[in-house]
């Protein structure tokens, strides 16, 4: 049992390791590199948490 349990573990770390690496090595697809965030993806940003919150309570009231 303890065998397993350690050999789960190991394996964890290792998919972990190779999520990151994989993750951070990646790179934009060919022609994709300068692209803009589309339309309909909002950013998120606290500014923009505060503003959709204040319309919010306009509608509201």
């Amino acid at each position: 049992m303890t065998l397993y349990l350690g050999l789960m573990a190991v394996g964890l770390v290792v998919c972990v390791v190779v999520g990151l690496v994989a993750f951070y090595a990646s790179e934009r697809p060919p022609g994709w590199e300068g692209a803009q965030r589309p339309a309909f993806i909002t950013a998120i940003t606290p500014k923009s948490i505060v503003r959709q919150q204040q319309q919010d309570e306009e509608l509201q009231s």
